[in-house]
């Protein structure tokens, strides 16, 4: 005889399950400014989005153990590589609990190449973006302001995206 709790927590699982495969919807913005908070460097020195003054920035929060986070990695090494020169400047911020060693021991372990370590295990940057869960992402123009807002899982070589960060680089 089935139980009727089982039969509705496997139904439950896979709804889940459907909603974290699907692809976050990537919302554009008027143009905001974003709330400051900081975050340390690879060398432990703490930095503000002012140290990304004139430069698009792509800031991704993830951390390790996150598996949608984990597969962006690649694509986010390859736009660094090839939008970099443009003006694009990937910002990965961690929010591991083990810090910056963990962040090191993934990109070890990735052969990510192109990208930056930053780091916040203390996780209030990401709350002060206004993000409770991972993976998320803001686009930010050359003034510091919030262009783009990504909750989730995103494809990053989409056309969609792909226009928004041209259409950045292109501004003044």
């Amino acid at each position: 005889m089935t139980r009727p709790w089982l039969v509705g927590a496997i139904l439950l699982a896979a709804v889940a399950l459907g909603l974290a495969m699907k692809r976050a919807p990537v919302t554009p913005l008027d143009r905001r400014d974003l709330a400051p908070f900081e975050f340390t460097d690879a060398a432990g020195h703490t930095l503000t989005l002012d140290a990304f003054a004139g430069k698009v920035v792509l800031l991704d929060f993830w951390a390790t153990w996150c598996k949608p986070c984990r597969d962006e990695f690649p694509v986010f090494d390859r736009l660094q590589a090839q939008l970099g020169p443009k003006g694009l400047v990937v910002v990965p911020v961690s929010i591991d609990l083990k810090g910056m060693a963990a962040v090191d021991a993934f990109y070890a372990e990735t052969g990510v190449t192109h990208l930056a370590k930053y780091s916040d295990s203390s996780r209030e940057a990401a709350k002060a973006a206004g993000f409770a869960g991972l993976p998320s992402a803001l686009l930010i123009d050359r003034h510091g302001r919030e262009a783009a807002r990504i909750e989730g899982a995103a494809d990053w070589e989409s056309d969609r995206i792909a226009a928004i960060l041209s259409r950045l680089l292109k501004e003044d």
